[in-house]
């Protein structure tokens, strides 16, 4: 594509290009009053069905809701027999019911069915879950599927037991919001169904009471769900309608799936890099220039992005850190992710943002692969690798060495190297000083007017004053979260029987803002804000102590973990276990507290956690959180260099300083 003067133009995508689209007010509106008419439809269904019941008397119709494991119509009888309180003159009185409370019964409804997609799928809107709903004729599950289809998530673990817990609380979420008499009944009905479906679904045929109410197991607490069927009868309900979700518009799940998968990326290339260069240099060129995109693979790429920066340009002093801040992870993921689209679209001008985005998915964030699937859907390249390399780092990456960093991944040193990196790296183990002083030696150029010169300017003394100031603030932030993560990881040993411990690779995220806020007057604990946090979630890299550094599975292998630890006492009772970073396009374990914040932290699938039940049951009663889909792209002041600008055109801020 020329600029009219026969330059192509670099198509440079940026956060303001991602923002998501959204249905006109008044689409929204008949879509709503389009599925409204669908539930009173099956609510109508439902009570002739009742009708004919032989014990129609014991159902219990304001719990009759239209959400559960099965077709709205059997959802609503199943809701209204099951989760039936005990029979008295009042409950009698109750069921006779106004036209007005049957209006409200079927609002409430749909309601719950639109807070079920909204609490088992993050970044759901309500008027995207009324769409869905409407397409699947309100059947919950058949919605469901319809938005994983739509999202692309090829990977999806419809039995897994992350996506099993995800339904029980969607359940639980739905039953509160529209103030389901009895929201514990129904979760422990549904629970225990969902092992019979079939039995069910033939009870429900033979319209035998009796029959249903013995399905039931009628214990505490109530059994594990068994998905399986129920997601496979809700497959053969969407093949039997021929439906089929429209191209997916809304931006931000397509942008929060491939950030997951970057994120991922380089929790990957932290558990290969050497621990020593990590914690002193490599955490720098991390930040600054470890973008994923390049020749090879993400991971691969980070690593050779990594290494070939801190070789070309060493910082002038070293620091040693134990930690990477969370700000930095999630603003070099975020500029992975725009270079990578900004390639795309710049390569291929007649590709769309979302087709884009859709091809790195697709290729799971593999840049010559995405390329492939452009080519083959009828996209044809307009530029050079270079040329679209140039949009990659220059603009959308902001890389402190744009022309380097281009000469170097489109340059023939490129493919050689390659060859030298896939050796190094084949095995998957961890990459010894050695193999990355190797890999340093390949990638720099032989261009004598590329040498290596690790000089600034002089900062100013308002700078240097501000630069030890931040260090010293850093410094005693990493050394507290480092207290705690040890004290899980002892209290982890203990408990599992380790006497050797474990040693820390890396702290590679956390979010201090879980459970909170709560308003404080207690100056003891907190002077300079009134709202605290009680609790933080932190991800971090370990292995045995004493174990073999170059294992890639077994004891000696690097293990990524989860801890929740109080924020005001070293001796927190929080859970610590290891955590399995999961593959792109699948399932993910939800947190309403580190989604609120942009911070993308690994969850354990099956222990509890602050955020995940108790906190996401109030906070979505309470509000509607939304998170920023392009958080942390604003300059990382932390590494940025002296020589990066002067201090007029910087504004000689706080945040603009380099703390290496």
């Amino acid at each position: 594509m020329d600029d009219g003067g026969g330059r192509r133009r670099r198509l440079v995508i940026e956060p303001r290009d991602c923002r998501s689209r959204t249905l006109a007010s008044t689409t929204q509106d008949k879509n709503r009053s389009l599925l409204l008419d669908k539930v009173r439809a099956s609510h109508e269904e439902a009570l002739e069905r009742l009708r004919l019941w032989p014990a129609a008397v014991a159902a219990d119709l304001d719990a009759g809701l239209c959400f559960g494991l099965l077709d709205p119509v059997s959802n609503v009888i199943v809701n209204a027999v099951l989760t039936a309180a005990p029979k008295n003159r009042k409950m009698r009185r109750a069921r006779r019911r106004t036209r007005r409370r049957r209006r409200s019964r079927r609002r409430r409804s749909l309601d719950g069915s639109v807070t079920f997609l909204t609490s088992f799928f993050p970044y759901l809107p309500e008027w995207e879950a009324v769409y869905y709903l409407l397409l699947a004729d309100a059947d919950v599950l058949v919605a469901a599927r319809l938005v994983v289809q739509a999202r692309g998530l090829r990977r999806f673990g419809f039995t897994s037991g992350t996506t099993a817990a995800a339904v029980r609380l969607a359940l639980r979420c739905a039953a509160l919001a529209v103030k389901h008499p009895h929201p514990d009944r129904l979760v422990h009905a549904w629970m225990s169904l969902s092992r019979r479906l079939d039995e069910a679904v033939s009870v429900l045929a033979n319209r035998d009471v009796r029959g249903l109410v013995a399905l039931v197991v009628h214990e505490a607490p109530a059994p594990a769900a068994d998905m399986e069927r129920a997601w496979e009868l809700a497959g053969s309900r969407l093949r039997g309608r021929g439906i089929a979700a429209r191209h997916y518009w809304h931006a931000m799940p397509l942008q929060m799936a491939l950030l997951h998968a970057i994120q991922g990326f380089y929790l990957q290339a932290l558990a290969r890099l050497p621990s020593g260069e990590l914690r002193s240099r490599y955490h720098r060129s991390l930040v600054k220039g470890g973008n994923c995109y390049g020749p090879m693979d993400p991971v691969s790429n980070i690593i050779l992005n990594v290494v070939w920066y801190d070789a070309a340009h060493p910082p002038a002093e070293e620091l040693e850190l134990a930690m990477i801040r969370p700000m930095s992870m999630s603003r070099v993921a975020t500029r992975s992710f725009l270079g990578l689209v900004s390639f795309l679209c710049t390569r291929y001008p007649d590709l769309p943002l979302h087709d884009a985005i859709w091809c790195l998915l697709a290729a799971d964030g593999d840049l010559g692969a995405a390329a492939r699937e452009a080519e083959r859907r009828q996209h044809r390249p307009s530029c050079t690798v270079q040329e679209a390399y140039a949009a990659a780092a220059a603009a959308a990456a902001r890389h402190p060495k744009p022309d380097e960093q281009v000469e170097l991944l489109s340059s023939s040193r490129a493919i050689t190297t390659t060859t030298t990196t896939s050796l190094l790296l084949q095995n998957g183990g961890q990459l010894s000083s050695e193999d990355v002083r190797r890999l340093a030696a390949a990638l720099l150029s032989p261009n004598p007017s590329a040498a290596v010169s690790p000089t600034q300017r002089k900062p100013t003394k308002p700078r240097q004053r501000g630069k030890l100031k931040l260090q010293s603030q850093f410094i005693r932030d990493q050394n507290k979260i480092c207290k705690k993560v040890k004290a899980a990881l002892h209290r982890y040993s203990l408990q599992n029987n380790e006497p050797g411990g474990y040693e820390l690779h890396v702290i590679c995220g956390m979010n201090n803002l879980v459970s909170g806020p709560v308003y404080c007057t207690d100056d003891d604990i907190v002077s300079y804000t009134p709202l605290i946090y009680f609790r933080c979630h932190v991800n971090f890299l370990a292995r045995r102590r004493h174990s073999d550094p170059s294992a890639i599975a077994g004891d000696g292998a690097l293990q990524l973990f989860f801890a929740e630890c109080g924020n005001y006492r070293l001796n927190h009772d929080g859970i610590c276990c290891p955590v399995t970073i999961s593959l792109p396009c699948s399932e993910q374990v939800r947190c309403l507290y580190c989604e609120h914040q942009g911070i993308r932290i690994v969850h354990p699938s099956v222990e509890n956690f602050h955020g995940r039940e108790v906190e996401f049951e109030k906070m979505l009663m309470k509000n509607r959180f939304t998170p920023t889909t392009m958080d942390g792209f604003e300059e990382d002041f932390i590494y940025r260099d002296s020589d990066e600008g002067t201090d007029e055109e910087e504004g000689n801020s706080d945040d603009d300083i380099d703390l290496v």
